[in-house]
């Protein structure tokens, strides 16, 4: 088992959302608890962020399993309750969201960033950005300028998307000032995640 004490905060805290996630939806699959899904949702009010949390909340008893299915979906740890989710939804007659890997593709392309998946962008029917509803807002924030990155040059790789986030988010050559702070107060700063700032670190301070 992981030792949560030895990872690194953020990484802490989607370890215990995950299990708290994985618990409440093999103990009550259906989700009739809706007390114990918002006791859930204030456990973690710090992951998801006070404005996300707050939303999800206030949010209808229906809504409310509807956003827990699709974390347990948007979580690949979670894999053996996709099918069941799934399922939910579609007996529900709520649609499964677009980076699922039974939804047929469109012209679209997921908002990846080593290796996790923040959502999707889509160029058919219509132009659209759906996130993961689990993101934090530091994540939010930075898949956002993945998917205007995305969303402007659908031909860019995800390393020039990437780059292009990173400079929209941490800027440019006022960065060189930054560069000696440590990577959490640059990330609660610029609100992103500390990756994103580690990444930064990595690119020349002009484009």
């Amino acid at each position: 088992m992981t030792d949560r004490s030895a990872l690194p905060l953020d990484q802490a805290q989607y370890a215990a959302y995950l299990a708290d996630l994985a618990e409440i939806v093999r103990r009550d699959p259906q989700l009739a608890d809706t007390a114990a899904l918002r006791a859930f949702v204030k456990t973690h009010r710090e992951w998801f962020g006070p404005r996300t949390a707050l939303t999800t909340l206030s949010t209808d008893d229906t809504t409310l399993r509807t956003l827990i299915h699709i974390m347990v979906l948007a979580a690949s740890e979670l894999a053996d309750l996709h099918p069941a989710s799934r399922t939910w939804l579609t007996e529900h007659g709520r649609g499964l969201p677009p980076w699922d890997v039974t939804v047929p593709r469109t012209a679209q392309r997921l908002v990846t960033f080593r290796s996790k998946v923040y959502g999707v962008v889509e160029w058919q029917p219509e132009p659209r950005i759906e996130l993961a509803p689990s993101l934090t807002e530091q994540e939010r924030r930075w898949a956002t300028a993945l998917a205007i990155a995305i969303g402007e040059r659908p031909q860019w790789s995800s390393h020039e998307a990437a780059r292009y986030a990173a400079y929209l988010t941490l800027g440019t050559e006022s960065f060189r000032d930054e560069r000696d702070l440590p990577d959490e107060i640059l990330a609660e700063r610029h609100s992103v995640p500390v990756d994103a700032v580690r990444y930064r670190r990595e690119l020349a301070d002009t484009p």
